[in-house]
């Protein structure tokens, strides 16, 4: 993977869903749920999920940071599929997907410790569980 931060679209394999996801729309999504299925994700399916999670709280928030507008203009990307898209499946099966990549087990969480950052991939994986995962039954 190459990446040059730890923010849910400071890497390519995220970067490449975003375009897919513009071009596409939900069936981008439809597709990427085997993925997140999977008890074992790659670093690109685990980039993916950080990335996935972050639009999916984004578009039921009505908010994204002004710094990624511009990149999701860029892309392509339309929130409002987002909105229409099952958005309780995809809460359920992102956060599902989030506690299995906060793991040593997990391709991506092995490469932040090795640099030396896993910290701050941590943070940016909890902000948004934390929001994204609460009240789910």
């Amino acid at each position: 993977m190459g990446s040059f931060g730890t923010g849910p679209f400071e890497n390519d394999d995220a970067l490449d869903f975003l375009g897919e996801l513009g071009e596409v729309g939900n069936a981008a999504i439809d597709d990427y749920l085997v993925d997140l299925n999977k008890q074992s994700l790659s670093s690109r399916s685990t980039a993916r999920v950080v990335a996935l999670a972050y639009l999916v709280f984004s578009s039921a928030n009505e908010c994204i940071a002004d710094t990624r507008q511009d990149l999701l203009a860029a892309s392509g990307v339309d929130l409002s599929t987002i909105r229409e898209a099952d958005t309780d499946l995809l809460r359920k099966s992102i956060c599902s997907a989030l506690k299995l990549i906060n793991s040593p087990n997990c391709d991506l969480y092995r490469e932040w410790k090795d640099a030396g950052r896993l910290h701050y991939w941590q943070d940016e994986i909890k902000s948004i569980t934390t929001v994204l995962c609460k009240n789910l039954t």
